[in-house]
């Protein structure tokens, strides 16, 4: 035991030498990519220094090895030969380096060609190294003995040189070859003339300004300023980017030319290359761009450089689909999201002016994504709808809700591809997550009406249901369900009521003046107004096709209504908006009441506990203080129970909904049995109540219910709960009184 001790501790002591070995190993590479170079020249010079400090320590000691005319002699001869070697060394490992740099960048565009081919630190490397070697023969040519120190000491030092030239320029033109390495350098060379540029208008500025004899104007401080000096100085300079829109030209050649051959490392690398080229493009150019108002173009508001960018990538997106290459066809769809977020940063000057490059961008990528449809690429629009909704929630923080109405819709419109084909099918429920996660961004996110685009977003979301509802459910899991789940699972927590409720729950904990919470229950109340329209439309068509989503419906239905109910409760909710809330819900609620009442339809939707849900909605809207919901719960309770009752289903409706109203009328703090009792005997007195047979059955389960003693079995469903917690003797009385009046109310 002692032996297997000492053993565990020898490797627990191993084990931490171990880690703190890789630990100081990666400290030193990250130390040594940082600082190597730095480290490395000033100990070469620190070295050279001394060296040079030490020749007359040197001369002194071999002076008299040097003062024989014949070793002098030889000393020179050494070194001219050494440096004649060294010239030609010199000439054919550079001749070596360039040929091979040249053929492999011989490819690649002209202009890059001439750039990369003529690099001056290569060019440099072999001119110090040409130089070195003249050196080293220039030292053959020393005078006397006393200086041999001072020469073989440099010639020395022209040797290593030459030869850490010879690496750097082998390590150079290795980089030069290498694609991405092009690509980086075209993008640094791109964000230098930017910044010469920038740095010329500095210069410029006070000249155009006085030239000009005003100065820019600003109607209101918090308005965006345009600079009419910084305009005119790339107006005079019209052809200031040139090189960046042939930079341009060149990464996405590259990109297209290399996913040819599969390498879709470099095709990523050259469509970030041109993202970074937008960002500096659009980082000078700051204060001049000119927006579009919503009814009117305005002048200067084109750019030729972002158009150029765009069709560049509808181009690629053409032959990318021609390929059927599927990783080039996503790369570009995420450099066209990738500049919707850079372009949607750009500030206009004035008022009421809408991003349009950001806009104009994202037409770009709901045309190519829609154009993937026709080439079985299910994985591909996927990536295109997230890319879609990531960019409708960028534009939504940047700019105005108005502008995410056209992305919202084509994504919508795109979820229709599952439909036609079953290979398509996560196509919608990726674009019911998306539609789901605009919906919570648009809520909680923004600051201006939303009216218009809730609006937009409630009538798409209705579409894409109504065409998916065509698609027949043949599994055992309702087909619907499953791929609209995002939107209106009850049980998903990712689903967007999920995503509700921790909001809610902050709502009710923010004090009345948080503005915050203010803010988006206003929103909220915005979203919940004319919600009911679509919810009754889609309730029905989904009854009629006899869908299993009908549950998800009716669920939605009564946990929204209940969330608007939550909202209205909140201290940060003022009276207009507590009343407005309240009122949706009811009516959210209420579209309940627009069930068919036909054998075959209620005996379809008897199957989702219709009398449970509304039950429920009842007594869980007494924790929120709103009678008119709740009196609208139990007035649903009740026709339910009187048209659901009229038909045999085996689901005892009518039975069941009894007990619901019985239980509700005597947890109530002021009982009105006979209120209760006056309605059931009208409802009764009408010629669509339940047949005498039906209510004879229900009177029986009554009078049985009657005499079962309660609270010994486990109990799960409120209703169950509220009959257990009511007087029992008035609970026996009631349900004995009903029973009685199910029994003779045809008679009476």
């Amino acid at each position: 035991m002692a032996e297997s001790n000492k053993f565990g501790r020898w490797k627990l002591a191993y084990a931490r030498a171990s880690l703190r070995l890789l630990h100081f190993q990666a400290t030193l590479v990250k130390w040594g990519r940082q600082h190597g170079i730095k480290a490395l020249t000033l100990i070469a010079i620190i070295t050279f220094c001394t060296s040079m400090l030490a020749v007359p320590v040197l001369q002194n000691t071999f002076n008299w090895f040097f003062t024989v005319p014949e070793n002098f002699a030889s000393l020179k001869t050494l070194l001219g030969g050494t440096s004649s070697a060294l010239l030609g060394a010199t000439a054919i490992a550079f001749s070596l380096i360039l040929f091979a740099m040249q053929v492999n960048v011989e490819r690649m565009p002209h202009g890059l060609f001439k750039r990369l081919s003529s690099d001056w630190k290569l060019l440099g490397a072999f001119l110090i190294s040409f130089i070195s070697a003249l050196t080293v023969g220039a030292m053959s040519l020393t005078p006397t003995a006393s200086r041999v120190a001072f020469a073989i000491v440099v010639a020395i030092w022209a040797i290593v040189l030459m030869l850490s030239l010879f690496v750097i320029a082998y390590r150079r033109a290795l980089l030069l070859i290498s694609p991405t390495a092009q690509l980086s350098i075209m993008a640094k060379q791109v964000h230098k003339e930017f910044r010469a540029w920038e740095h010329g208008f500095v210069r410029l500025r006070p000249i155009i300004q006085d030239i000009q004899k005003q100065h820019e104007l600003v109607l209101d401080e918090n308005q965006v300023q345009f600079d009419a000096a910084k305009s005119e100085y790339f107006q005079v300079n019209f052809n200031w980017d040139r090189h960046a829109r042939q930079a341009i030209q060149y990464s996405m050649s590259y990109a297209q030319r290399f996913s040819e051959v599969g390498d879709h490392e470099v095709a990523e690398s050259a469509i970030r290359g041109v993202i970074q080229i937008n960002t500096a493009y659009c980082t000078v150019k700051s204060g001049t761009f000119v927006g579009s108002n919503l009814l009117f173009e305005t002048s200067g508001s084109t750019d030729g450089l972002i158009n150029s960018t765009l069709e560049s990538f509808r181009q690629m997106m053409r032959i990318a689909l021609s390929r059927g290459d599927e990783q080039l066809t996503e790369h570009t769809l995420k450099g066209i999201a990738s500049l919707i977020s850079v372009y949607a940063v750009i500030k206009y000057p004035g008022r009421n002016t809408s991003k349009r490059h950001a806009s104009l961008a994202a037409g770009y990528l709901e045309a190519a994504v829609e154009s993937v449809l026709p080439h079985n690429m299910p994985d591909v629009i996927m990536e295109g709808l997230r890319l879609m909704g990531k960019a409708a929630r960028s534009m939504l923080r940047l700019s105005s809700s108005t502008e995410i109405t056209s992305l919202t819709n084509k994504i919508a419109f795109i979820s229709y591809a599952g439909m036609v084909k079953p290979d398509y099918r996560p196509a919608t429920l990726v674009a019911f997550d998306q539609l789901s996660l605009i919906t919570f961004e648009l809520i909680v996110g923004a600051k201006d009406d939303i009216s218009y685009p809730i609006s937009e977003l409630r009538s798409a979301i209705k579409s894409a249901v109504l065409v998916f509802f065509e698609v027949p459910s043949t599994s055992l899991t309702s087909i619907h369900s499953s791929n609209l789940a995002p939107y209106y699972s009850s049980a998903s927590m990712s689903s967007l009521r999920s995503k509700f409720l921790p909001l809610i729950n902050e709502i009710l904990n923010a004090p009345a003046n948080d503005k915050e919470a203010i803010r988006i229950s206003g929103n909220i109340e915005v979203w919940a107004d004319q919600i009911y329209s679509p919810q009754k439309e889609l309730l029905l068509a989904a009854v009629k096709k006899r869908l299993g989503f009908t549950s998800d419906l009716l669920q939605w239905a009564v946990g929204m209504s209940e969330m608007f109910l939550a909202v209205s409760s909140a201290p940060a909710c003022d009276d207009h908006k507590k009343e407005s809330l309240q009122k949706h819900a009811t009516w959210l609620l209420s579209t309940i009441s627009f069930l068919p009442d036909d054998a075959d339809s209620v005996r379809f939707v008897a199957t989702f506990s219709v009398t449970e849900l509304l039950f429920d909605a009842a007594v869980d809207s007494r924790k929120w203080d709103c009678e008119d919901y709740y009196i609208s719960a139990k007035d649903l309770l009740f026709q339910w129970t009187m048209k659901g009752g009229k038909h045999q289903t085996g689901w005892g409706i009518l039975t069941r909904g009894v007990q619901g109203l019985v239980g509700l009328t005597l947890s109530e703090p002021e009982v009105d049995v006979g209120s209760f009792v006056r309605k059931l005997k009208i409802a009764l007195a009408k010629v669509d109540a339940p047949s005498l047979e039906l209510r004879q059955s229900a009177a029986q389960d009554l009078r049985r219910e009657a005499g079962r003693h309660r609270g010994r079995e486990m109990i799960f469903s409120k209703l169950d709960q509220v009959l257990e917690r009511v007087d029992q003797a008035a609970l026996r009385t009631l349900m004995l009184d009903v029973a009685a009046l199910l029994d003779g109310a045809e008679q009476k």
